[in-house]
């Protein structure tokens, strides 16, 4: 590991037949100027999504909420932004940006993977995997945790998580 790289993992806790997932990155010392503003994308989604999830809004408002930070940056995202873990199902479409990648015409015919379940409506009690990425230039910066529908607010579970984390080299 080297100055300048950023250390991403997905990390899945269990108990009593609950799970909380966790995505960390940890930048080691100064990152590329593009890591730093997918992080700041990716914290702004974060934080629409926190606004979206209360009693009342649907997880296709949810999803929207968490796309428009991505949208205002020209970023696109590789893997779901939010994905639901109770209720299990409903997950944000992802991977349209695919096709700015110039390997990624090697593959042939690719396609999206659209929002499924976005009419679902949210309810207290429900639990969300947070997991907003961008992809800004070719770097990418995932983070996030688990969000719980409350009754008039969001419970956070592990705020740690939901942003760049750092470490001096």
């Amino acid at each position: 590991i080297d100055e300048g790289d950023v250390v991403m993992a997905e990390v899945f806790c269990r108990f009593g037949m609950k799970e909380t997932q966790h995505q960390v990155a940890i930048a080691v010392g100064a990152p590329h100027p593009d890591i730093e503003l997918g992080a700041e994308v990716a914290r702004a989604s974060y934080e629409a999504g926190l606004a979206a999830a209360k009693p009342g809004n649907s997880f296709g408002d949810l999803v929207e909420a968490m796309q428009a930070p991505l949208k205002d940056a020209d970023a696109w995202n590789v893997h779901p932004l939010v994905h639901s873990l109770n209720p299990m199902g409903p997950v944000c479409g992802f991977g349209a940006g695919l096709r700015r990648v110039p390997e990624a015409r090697e593959y042939g015919r690719l396609f999206d993977v659209p929002t499924m379940g976005g009419e679902l409506p949210l309810a207290p009690g429900m639990t969300f995997a947070f997991e907003p990425n961008a992809v800004i230039g070719d770097h990418l910066v995932n983070l996030g945790g688990t969000v719980v529908i409350g009754e008039d607010e969001p419970h956070e579970l592990n705020p740690f998580t939901a942003r760049l984390l750092r470490s001096n080299a």
